[in-house]
């Protein structure tokens, strides 16, 4: 088992890496359009859903909803899943700045690698969507039963299947993040690197989830700090621009934050795979001498 560093110098290391990687820095416009984009109409779709009470919205998805709120989730995902190829490319050139800095020849990049990095991280985030899509409907269909037939057990049957949805989708999202990592690195198939992926998360599980806990926690903090930032900016203008100056000025920050944290989830992901730094010790056996006739003696 490699010896773990701390959270606090991943975060290090991470900075250190965003900020020799300036090539990085043009993916922050683009990436930060597509999560501010999406994080808008997913606002407007919850927007939708909020302003209606639990039994309402239950009626509401079994009988079908609107255009509008179907047209604001699909964008979203659909906007989503455009930062993806941009993800895989920020994984590949933060990796080259590692290896740049560790070795003494350059690792150079071609067009070609770029390319496989976008497709696999397109690859990976969309199939994750599709399979949680997949399991939220097989363990919703129960729910639905109790809603015809017996509106009794239908809070807890929903309530046991929303569990059981929450934590298959954070262990498909842990091994999807670790499984992607070995899918951008090496040029492995989509099986090899989903069972490397697997057989490393089931050796670092608890600190996996105390990794992914911590970087949550670092969201929340630049969360905070942008609001506060934005609110300063935003301040001398009046009210009915501030939304929309609050929204330009998210872009930048969002993609910034969005390859920083590329780059802690990269030293992670180097620190728990790589192999152990303590130095390792070769038992030296002795060569069995064979007889001059050349036959073992039975």
């Amino acid at each position: 088992m490699p010896d773990m560093a701390s959270f606090t110098s991943l975060t290090q290391i991470a900075f250190k890496d965003v900020l020799q990687c300036r090539k990085l820095w043009w993916f922050s416009i683009p990436v930060g359009l597509f999560l501010a984009s999406g994080s808008y109409f997913a606002t407007k779709a919850e927007e939708i859903v909020s302003g209606k009470d639990s039994t309402n919205v239950v009626t509401w998805l079994l009988t079908g909803t609107d255009e509008t709120f179907l047209f604001h989730i699909l964008l979203s995902f659909g906007l989503l899943l455009l930062q993806a190829p941009f993800r895989g490319m920020s994984v590949l050139l933060l990796q080259s700045v590692h290896l740049n800095r560790s070795q003494e020849k350059t690792h150079s990049l071609k067009r070609e690698d770029f390319l496989r990095v976008g497709k696999t991280a397109l690859v990976f985030e969309s199939g994750l969507w599709v399979v949680v899509i997949v399991i939220g409907l097989i363990l919703f269909f129960p729910s639905l039963l109790a809603w015809n037939f017996n509106r009794e057990a239908f809070n807890f049957i929903l309530q046991l299947a929303f569990l059981l949805f929450i934590g298959l989708a954070l262990y498909l999202y842990f091994l999807k993040e670790l499984s992607l990592m070995y899918g951008l690195l090496g040029r492995l198939t989509y099986r090899s690197a989903l069972d490397l992926g697997l057989r490393l998360f089931r050796r670092h599980s608890f600190l996996t989830l105390l990794f992914f806990s911590y970087t949550v926690m670092l969201m929340i903090l630049f969360s905070v700090v942008f609001q506060i930032f934005s609110h300063l900016l935003t301040l001398p203008f009046s009210v009915e621009y501030r939304e929309l100056l609050t929204s330009f000025f998210s872009i930048p920050f969002l993609g910034l934050y969005f390859l920083f944290d590329q780059s802690i989830r990269l030293a992670y992901f180097r620190n728990i795979a790589s192999p152990p730094k303590t130095p390792v010790v070769k038992v030296l056996l002795e060569k069995k001498v064979e007889p001059i006739t050349g036959m073992n003696n039975v």
